[in-house]
């Protein structure tokens, strides 16, 4: 937000000050979140990549002239 003051310095700072003030637990808030969406994202993307791989390769297969 343009005219207020960054709550941290750089991104040492940060990770210091949320360990002193939250523990070593306050730096991974927000993990589980993320991680799930990272796994549904990956098997979505890997199923759709096996699934359009056949049917393109089914389609590059059949022989000329049908």
């Amino acid at each position: 937000i343009p005219g207020s003051r960054n709550q941290y310095d750089s991104v040492f700072h940060a990770l210091y000050k949320i360990s002193k003030t939250e523990g070593l637990k306050g730096l991974y808030r927000g993990l589980t979140p993320r991680l799930i969406m990272y796994m549904s994202q990956g098997s979505l993307f890997f199923a759709s990549y096996e699934f359009f791989k056949s049917v393109f390769s089914l389609e590059a297969s059949l022989p000329t002239g049908l």
